[in-house]
C-alpha cells in the first residue's frame, strides 16, 4: 500500500522573498528620506545662491558707475548660471564699457537658450530684451580689413590684433573688432609691421601693408633673355659718373700745390734780391780796389769801402740761402701735392758767389 505524500511546508525560499520583499520596501523609504540630486549640468544650490548674490552686488556697483567692478560680477554670476538674467545684466556692462563683440555673444547665446517650463516672467522678459538689444548693436560693431601685398599666395602669413592671432582669410574678409585703438601686426618671413588703427563704431576701415617681393620665391630659376631684347644697365652710367668725378677731383689743383708754387715764387724773389744786392756789393769792391789801392796797398777810405762791400756781399749770400730754402721747399710740397700728371717745376742747384747767382733746374 503507497502513502501519498504529504503536504509541503513553506519552504525556505519563501522565506527569503519575504526577506527580499521588506529590503527593498526599505531602500524605497530611505531614497525618499534622502535629499534628490541635481540633474547632469543643472547648477547646484550653492551655486544659484552665489550667482544671485554676484547680480546683486553688481547692480550696487553698477549705481555707483563702477562698470569694471559691476563687469566683474555678472561675469562670475554668468558662468555659475547662464540665465536670461544674468546674461542681460553683463551684455549692458559690456556695451557701456565698448565691448561690443562680447555683448553679442553673450545675447545671442540668450537667443539659443531653450525656453524652460518653469522660466519665471523677468526670464522671459529678459530674454525679449536681449533680443531688442542684438539687433540694435549688430550695426554698430566696427569693421576691419587687412590686406597684404608682396606676397605669394602659398606664403605664410602671420596676422595679429592686439597679440591676438586672426586668420588671414578672415581679416581679408573683414573682423568685427570693439570701438577703439587697436595695435594690428604683420609678420612675412620674418619681418614684422606694426601699425595702429582707430575703429569707430558703424564704420568699416581698411589696412594695408606692403612687403618685398622676394625674388627667390617668385622666380625660382632664371630665364634666359631673348636674344632679340636690348637691355640696359644702369651700373655703366653710375660707374662713369664716378669715374668723371674722381677725374675732376685729381685735375683739381690740390692747395698744397698752390702754396707750394706761392713759395717758389717767393723763394725766387728773394734769390733775386740776394743777386742783385751780390752784384752791387761785387761792383762796390772793384771800384774800392781801383780808387783807393792802385798799388796794391789800400788807403783807410778804401779800406773801409772793402769792408762794407764784403759786408753786404755775406748779406746777400744770406738772402739768396734763404730764398732757395723756401723755394726748394715748395719744390718739395708741388711735387707732393696729388696730381694726375708729374710736375714739370724743379730746382737742382742753386750758386751763389760775391758777383754772381746761378739757380739749375727745370721749369
Amino acid at each position: 500500500m503507497r502513502r501519498s505524500p504529504r503536504p509541503t511546508a513553506p519552504s525556505s525560499l519563501a522565506r527569503a522573498a519575504s526577506r527580499g520583499v521588506l529590503a527593498l520596501a526599505v531602500g524605497a523609504w530611505l531614497l525618499a528620506l534622502a535629499p534628490a540630486p541635481a540633474a547632469a549640468g543643472e547648477p547646484s544650490n550653492a551655486d544659484k545662491a552665489t550667482a544671485r548674490d554676484l547680480l546683486h552686488e553688481g547692480k550696487q556697483l553698477r549705481q555707483k558707475n563702477d562698470h569694471a567692478g559691476a563687469l566683474r560680477k555678472f561675469q562670475g554670476a554668468w558662468a555659475l548660471v547662464p540665465t536670461p538674467l544674468t546674461g542681460v545684466a553683463l551684455a549692458r556692462e559690456q556695451i557701456a564699457l565698448g565691448q561690443l563683440v562680447e555683448a553679442r555673444e553673450v545675447l545671442g547665446d540668450i537667443e539659443r537658450m531653450p525656453v524652460k517650463p518653469t522660466e519665471s516672467g523677468e526670464g522671459s522678459k529678459a530674454r525679449a530684451e536681449a533680443a531688442s538689444l542684438h539687433a540694435e548693436i549688430a550695426p554698430r560693431i566696427p569693421v576691419l580689413e587687412i590686406a597684404v601685398h608682396g606676397v605669394a599666395p602659398d606664403e605664410t602669413v602671420a596676422l595679429t590684433i592686439d597679440g591676438r592671432p586672426e586668420p588671414r582669410a578672415a581679416a581679408e574678409a573683414g573682423l568685427r573688432i570693439d570701438p577703439g585703438t587697436h595695435v594690428v601686426v604683420a609678420t612675412v618671413r620674418g619681418q614684422p609691421q606694426s601699425k595702429t588703427f582707430e575703429a569707430k563704431e558703424s564704420t568699416r576701415g581698411k589696412l594695408d601693408f606692403e612687403f618685398k617681393a622676394d625674388a627667390a620665391a617668385s622666380t625660382p630659376t632664371a630665364t634666359p633673355a631673348p636674344q632679340n631684347v636690348t637691355t640696359t644697365s644702369t651700373a655703366a652710367p653710375v660707374v662713369g659718373a664716378r669715374a668723371s668725378a674722381a677725374a675732376a677731383d685729381a685735375s683739381a689743383p690740390s692747395p698744397l700745390k698752390w702754396i707750394g708754387a706761392v713759395a717758389i715764387g717767393a723763394g725766387l724773389v728773394g734769390m733775386g734780391v740776394g743777386g742783385f744786392l751780390g752784384l752791387s756789393a761785387k761792383s762796390a769792391y772793384d771800384s774800392a780796389k781801383s780808387d783807393h789801392c792802385p798799388t796794391g796797398a789800400c788807403d783807410p777810405a778804401g779800406m773801409s769801402a772793402i769792408a762794407d762791400a764784403r759786408s753786404r756781399a755775406g748779406s746777400a749770400t744770406i738772402i739768396v740761402g734763404v730764398g732757395a730754402a723756401v723755394a726748394v721747399g715748395g719744390v718739395v710740397m708741388v711735387l707732393a701735392a696729388p696730381s694726375s700728371s708729374p710736375s714739370k717745376v724743379g730746382v737742382t742747384s742753386v750758386g751763389v758767389g760775391l758777383g754772381s747767382i746761378s739757380v739749375g733746374g727745370r721749369f
